[in-house]
């Protein structure tokens, strides 16, 4: 994703998520995200329900993440086999909230 991609989703997450997202930030922060895995499944969940952004781009790209999820599962060591499916999956989140793709 773009940086500015990056920006508007953390930011709407915050917005829309803020005691999960900072109890998870908190958790990382400590140094040990295997112990964060509570925290993190509570920020999934609001975000997945709660972030506009995040449940347009679950509803309007689910093709392209569907995609890159089996490349990802059928290529566990070269992950770099995935590049053209996470692009597509960039490209689509960063329309579906109307977010310019820089360089």
């Amino acid at each position: 994703m773009s940086m500015l991609l990056d920006q508007a989703l953390v930011e709407d997450v915050a917005r829309f998520c803020p005691n999960y997202f900072l109890a998870y930030h908190q958790c990382l922060a400590k140094g040990d995200a295997s112990k964060c895995l509570k925290e993190q499944e509570q920020l999934s969940s609001c975000v997945r329900t709660e972030v506009p952004s995040f449940v347009k781009i679950l509803s309007e790209c689910a093709h392209h993440m569907k995609e890159y999820e089996n490349c990802i599962k059928e290529n566990t060591n070269i992950r770099t086999k995935c590049f053209d499916q996470l692009q597509a999956v960039r490209q689509c989140s960063a329309k579906s909230i109307n977010a310019k793709e820089s360089e």
